[in-house]
């Protein structure tokens, strides 16, 4: 039902061996190409004006590929700029304890404080455990969760 090129009538479907080499790439890149496919050709057949389906199809999967490409790109600077504040903050964490010879309960408002500021992924469960320590770290080494210390 549908004609080749150059007969001087719109083919609305795509070629099957370019779909297989245009999947194989949208793979690689995590994408599924075949609703692009779909789409390419509803649209060729709805709007009767697609010339090139073929080159449609091209275009929609090398645009979903940038996309993603871009969005991974993206994620991977502000995971950058993450550890890069969260590598400050754990120093200058260490500064003040060092400094000040902080104890489980200010290091807890420390935690506290770098959260309220924005530093989300400080670990509540940290928070609440140092806080349960009190001012003053225990004396015993055998006190509950001192085990990975004799470890390192």
């Amino acid at each position: 039902m549908s004609p080749r090129a150059g007969t001087g009538t719109y083919r609305n479907e795509i070629n099957p061996r370019l779909k297989e080499r245009l999947a194989v790439q949208a793979a690689s890149a995590g994408i599924d190409a075949h609703p692009i496919f779909a789409n390419a050709e509803e649209y060729a057949t709805r709007t009767g004006s697609v010339r090139n389906v073929d080159g449609l199809a091209v275009t929609w999967v090398n645009k979903a590929i940038r996309e993603v490409q871009s969005e991974r790109r993206l994620r991977s600077q502000q995971l950058s700029r993450e550890q890069e504040a969260y590598s400050k903050l754990h120093v200058e964490l260490y500064r003040l304890i060092s400094l000040h010879r902080l104890g489980p309960r200010a290091i807890a408002d420390l935690l506290e404080n770098a959260r309220a500021a924005g530093y989300g992924q400080v670990n509540p469960l940290t928070i609440d455990r140092l806080r349960r320590l009190g001012d003053f770290w225990p004396d015993d080494p055998a006190a509950p969760d001192s085990d990975w210390a004799r470890r390192l």
